[in-house]
């Protein structure tokens, strides 16, 4: 008897172990099969693919990996009453995953009639009206499978029947969001921000991508505005404003909701000092300028006072410097101020750096080279300065030792700066000032091995401009070994550096008179238009332009020189209508330039377009 139950145990263990060996082959076959579907579907044999998930689901109705790909397919097949018979089947034997209920919903309005998906869609959303979390994920199903407006339609239902309005606000207006409708998506957002649910900080993130075109901007901006209107006492409004014109560059606008802040937030001109930095840092200096003068009016004492006056006075510098042709007499004003600035507020913040900008009026725009060295050295040995000032001003001095001729004090000015400021911003530019001393003495290859440095190993504003003097020297070593040539037009570029414009202006005569085929000749014409705007010649500018043009339209200097061409007509000679055209050949022509946007903008703006 003993031995009668032992043979029976051992014939039921051997059966167990035969059948999950046969289990677990039929597993494997089934996983095989799984995989090769997927691969069908991948490789475009959809119907093979439809095959192979019909018999998988046959042998097993209830497993989720396989009805899964399988309704995808039928819905991509539009095989709409398939599918519906499927996922019915399949729901109505167990309580169905969020995702198996929304492809229910999806082949039943695909399947059913008008008035049937009618009845079914009420049924449908009575399961979810109080249940707020089981919403958010069915709308997210709903939102992979792109079922984007009825998910917004589901989330609206929802809402009717809740107790708060601007419940599921955020999901909604990420929908809308997707749907790429500004107005609804925004409404949403302005309801978590009113009910502090949202910060203005969020808000910003969330909507930021989602104006870039003038439309979205057109109705974020109307619906700040009623609602500031409607709420004045409400800041996040007129703060949301002042940002929205900010990323716009609407700086003028900004400045309008600035001020308010600036008072309701009592920041006493610290806001409206940043928005004057944007401003300039972005080039807009007429702004920066209307700012800084409402800053000084209203704050005429105290830290805020200097800075902003200190910011205008850059302002004027830099709006000098681009004025052609410069002024002395206004150079002469500006220094005066300047000095002015400096009695009054050492006392409250450093002014050494004004130091800076007066030895520079005096060396590059007087020709007081003695009065600049005499300030410069000064500086350059004060202490209290700082390292970087006194760094800087090294670098003006070796500069100035350039304009008199005493190159070899120039070399050494800038390699002090180059030991003391190793690895850092100032000490890259003072080698890269070594290397151009090197290519204006005519020594190109060993300007060439400081520059092969800086393109790897510098900010990016100096790295350009090392790779730029890189190439010219390179290609021009290359097409011409005697050097002639570059040496030439290194002698004019050092002539222009000191500001002795007129010769300068004789050496690119001359270089393209002797060599009228050497690939110099596009950029000494477009060098000789900088210069001859410099001193106010622009009609001989915009020939020497033409010249380019005809010749090389398509020389890497072209779209430069069209876009020259077009702000000389602008703004040297005031003739919009020329300059229009001009623009409008540079978009027509030069697609892919960098400077295609700002041409753009000045061509719309030329044309009396509305510019956001």
């Amino acid at each position: 008897m003993i031995q009668f139950k032992k043979r029976k145990q051992t014939f039921l263990l051997i059966c167990g172990l035969w059948i999950a060996m046969i289990s677990s082959g039929n597993l494997l076959a089934q996983t095989n099969e799984l995989k090769l579907a997927g691969q069908y579907v991948f490789q475009g044999e959809k119907e093979k693919a439809l095959n192979l998930y019909r018999e998988l689901h046959k042998k097993t109705p209830s497993d989720p990996q396989i009805l899964d790909p399988y309704l995808r397919l039928l819905n991509q097949q539009e095989l709409y009453e398939e599918g519906f018979g499927v996922i019915n089947k399949f729901n109505k034997k167990k309580d169905p995953a969020i995702k198996f209920l929304v492809f229910e919903y999806l082949f039943s309005k695909k399947y059913l009639s008008e008035n049937q998906f009618k009845k079914y869609k009420t049924k449908f959303y009575s399961r979810f009206s109080v249940n707020d979390d089981q919403i958010v994920l069915v709308a997210e199903e709903m939102k992979r499978e792109v079922m984007i407006n009825d998910a917004v339609d589901l989330l609206l239902y929802a809402r009717s029947v809740s107790s708060s309005t601007g419940s599921y606000a955020f999901e909604l207006a990420q929908l809308y969001a997707i749907l790429s409708n500004t107005g609804k998506m925004f409404k949403e957002y302005l309801f978590l921000l009113e009910t502090y649910q949202m910060s203005k900080e969020e808000l910003q993130n969330f909507i930021q991508g989602d104006i870039t075109n003038d439309s979205a901007f057109d109705i974020v901006e109307s619906q700040l505005i009623d609602r500031s209107q409607a709420n004045p006492e409400f800041l996040a409004y007129t703060e949301m404003l002042n940002w929205l014109y900010i990323q716009k560059k609407e700086f003028s606008k900004a400045l309008i909701y600035a001020k308010s802040i600036d008072v309701r937030a009592k920041k006493k001109g610290t806001g409206l000092f940043e928005l004057a930095l944007l401003a300039y840092n972005n080039g807009f200096l007429t702004e920066t300028k209307e700012i800084c003068k409402h800053i000084v009016t209203h704050y005429p004492s105290g830290n805020i006072f200097f800075q902003a006056k200190r910011l205008s006075l850059s302002v004027s510098e830099k709006l000098l410097k681009e004025k052609y042709p410069v002024s002395q007499p206004e150079v002469r004003q500006l220094i005066s101020e300047f000095e002015s600035y400096k009695r009054v507020a050492s006392e409250y913040v450093p002014a050494f750096d004004i130091n800076l900008s007066i030895a520079r009026l005096y060396a590059f725009y007087l020709q007081e080279f003695d009065t600049a060295i005499s300030i410069l050295t000064a500086l350059a040995q004060e202490s209290k300065a700082g390292a970087f000032v006194q760094s800087e001003a090294k670098l003006d001095l070796g500069d100035i030792y350039l304009l008199v001729k005493r190159p070899w004090e120039a070399s050494l000015t800038y390699s002090q700066v180059e030991k003391s400021m190793k690895d850092q911003p100032l000490g890259y530019e003072a080698k890269y000032r070594n290397a151009r001393l090197s290519y204006f003495k005519g020594e190109f290859l060993l300007a060439q091995s400081h520059l092969d440095i800086l393109k790897l190993a510098t900010t990016r504003e100096i790295a350009n401009n090392a790779i730029q003097l890189s190439l010219l020297i390179k290609d021009n070593l290359e097409a011409d070994s005697t050097e002639e040539a570059l040496s030439l037009y290194a002698s004019i570029e050092q002539l222009e550096f000191i500001n002795k414009l007129d010769e300068a202006v004789d050496g690119l005569k001359k270089l393209l008179s002797e060599y009228p085929n050497h690939p110099l000749t596009d950029d000494a014409n477009f060098k000789l238009a900088l210069i001859l705007r410099k001193l106010g010649r622009s009609h001989e500018a915009i020939a020497h332009i033409d010249a380019l043009l005809s010749k090389e339209p398509d020389a890497i200097l072209a779209d430069d020189a069209l876009f020259l061409k077009a702000t000389i007509q602008e703004v040297d000679l005031h003739e919009p209508k020329s300059a229009m055209d001009s623009y409008y050949l540079f978009l027509t022509e030069y697609q892919g330039s960098t400077l295609v946007n700002e041409a753009r903008k000045k061509y719309r703006q030329l044309r009396g377009d509305k510019i956001n």
